[in-house]
């Protein structure tokens, strides 16, 4: 069985918006690849490393644990051998709190 590593945020994460419910795994788009690999036969785990608020590579001042370089090294270690691994794009990098300029 192959595995593919998902490390994002909480778009991936898959929140309720309005709420800190979560969507079930088959509702996620994680949880809707997997599925969709299976109908084809390919037998994949997804697995989901995703986190509310996570920064592609700052610190976010207010929650820690939040920068997304830091353990990536490791969760790719952790959940090995990997087929693939997705990162997404971090919605939450770009918040005027950063003070970024592109």
């Amino acid at each position: 069985m192959k595995q593919i590593l998902v490390y994002a945020d909480s778009l991936s994460w898959g929140i309720v918006p309005g709420t800190r419910a979560r969507f079930a795994f088959e509702k996620r788009w994680p949880g809707v690849l997997e599925n969709r690999l299976a109908e084809y036969g390919v037998k994949t785990r997804v697995i989901e490393d995703c986190l509310n608020g996570r920064r592609t590579v700052w610190d976010d001042p207010y929650k820690s644990g939040r920068n997304g370089r830091i353990g990536i090294e490791q969760r790719i270690e952790i959940h090995s051998p990997l087929a693939l691994v997705i990162l997404t794009p971090f919605y939450y990098t770009h918040l005027d709190r950063f003070l970024l300029t592109f």
